[in-house]
């Protein structure tokens, strides 16, 4: 980091292995013994210090995304406790992680869908106008009664949201 030349600053590189494995800034720093604000000085000083960071946060993220497929399909062995003496132990799993990790890798099939009910009076000549055919008058009008929550027509349109 610096010239190409240079080896890294030792402290930086400490810094850039540490975050890899513990995936957060504030948490990296104290297991260096530095500042956290160090950190954000060299991202803005050393481009080469901010293309490894970019390199040690995918590894961060590979590291949490290991970590929950861990705990979601290999679980955690709890001990269980009867009267303060231990008296067996028994797997525990994520189905909460499961949920996140099918949503971040299928999400065509697993992703949550949510219809939009839209309550109101439409006009009997309503139609659907596509928004790329409305004017810039007609897009800031239907904006100003949306923050407003107004939902009936505007007077004066055919109720299709066309004024005339």
């Amino acid at each position: 980091m610096g010239d190409s030349n240079e080896s890294p600053h030792p402290k930086k590189a400490a810094f850039l292995a540490a975050y890899a494995k513990v995936a957060t800034i504030s948490h990296a720093a104290k297991l260096v013994e530095m500042d956290r604000c160090t950190h954000y000085e060299w991202l803005k000083t050393d481009p080469q210090y901010a293309e490894a960071f970019r390199e040690a946060k995918l590894e961060a993220c590979d590291n949490l995304e290991a970590e929950a497929r861990r705990r979601a399909m290999v679980g955690c062995e709890e001990v269980i406790y009867y009267q303060g003496v231990e008296c067996g132990r028994v797997r525990k799993y994520s189905d909460t992680l499961l949920i996140v990790l099918l949503k971040a890798n299928m999400p065509d099939k697993y992703i949550e869908r949510r219809a939009i009910e839209l309550a109101g009076t439409v006009g009997v000549n309503a139609a659907v106008v596509p928004a790329e055919e409305l004017t810039d008058v007609e897009l800031a009008t239907i904006a100003a009664r949306g923050r407003r929550g107004d939902a009936t027509p505007p007077q004066g349109s055919n109720g299709n949201g066309r004024v005339h």
